[in-house]
């Protein structure tokens, strides 16, 4: 992979001005990068190599720069730690948070993130998550940046507004730790669901 080639591939998808950055983090790395569709159960993952010779990076296209930047950086972060240790410590653990940490530091700064992003994603470094979706407030920022229409999620609800889900219809009530508690009709039935679960308000 050479500049030219990375940059003209991903300028479209990475905020202005941060290609090149993100091209020196692994210019050194033979690296398989592709942008594929949307995927509801992950934004991007990292293959190591295994009976090829070369790592693999892929990364959701739909999501806006700002998201696509902190996945890639994820992402690039896995990379990163499986050069210095294999596979012989945790996926999300310290070695993890602290690679990612420091890959991300250079990019913490107002040409490439708006203030209010910058505030919650600051925040989120301190000691970061397996995924963005585990700070809500960061993912509903990133989220609202979205070209596409989204649907509101649990967290944006008040308690006793009624939406449909999977074809069943639910009330929203209180939050419990990290899931939001809520009651299927007819039968009041309790289901736990996530903050960011998506929705649509009756």
């Amino acid at each position: 992979m050479n500049r030219e080639t990375f940059t003209q591939n991903l300028q479209p998808f990475l905020p202005v001005g941060t290609t090149d950055m993100v091209f020196d983090l692994v210019k050194d790395v033979k690296l398989k990068l592709k942008i594929t569709k949307s995927r509801s159960t992950k934004f991007g993952d990292y293959r190591s190599p295994y009976k090829v010779d070369y790592h693999t990076i892929t990364i959701n296209g739909n999501m806006n720069p700002l998201a696509f930047l902190i996945t890639l950086v994820h992402e690039i972060a896995h990379l990163k730690v499986y050069l210095g240790h294999k596979n012989q410590v945790s996926p999300h653990g310290i070695e993890w948070k602290s690679t990612f940490k420091d890959l991300m530091i250079p990019f913490l700064n107002p040409s490439v993130f708006p203030d209010d992003i910058l505030r919650l994603l600051a925040k989120h470094m301190i000691n970061p998550k397996a995924s963005t979706t585990s700070d809500v407030n960061l993912y509903a920022a990133l989220k609202a940046l979205n070209k596409e229409p989204t649907k509101p999620m649990v967290s944006q609800l008040n308690i006793g507004d009624v939406f449909m889900y999977k074809n069943g219809k639910f009330e929203r009530g209180e939050k419990r730790r990290t899931r939001i508690i809520c009651f299927k009709y007819p039968t009041q039935k309790p289901y736990l669901f996530s903050p960011l679960t998506e929705v649509e308000i009756i």
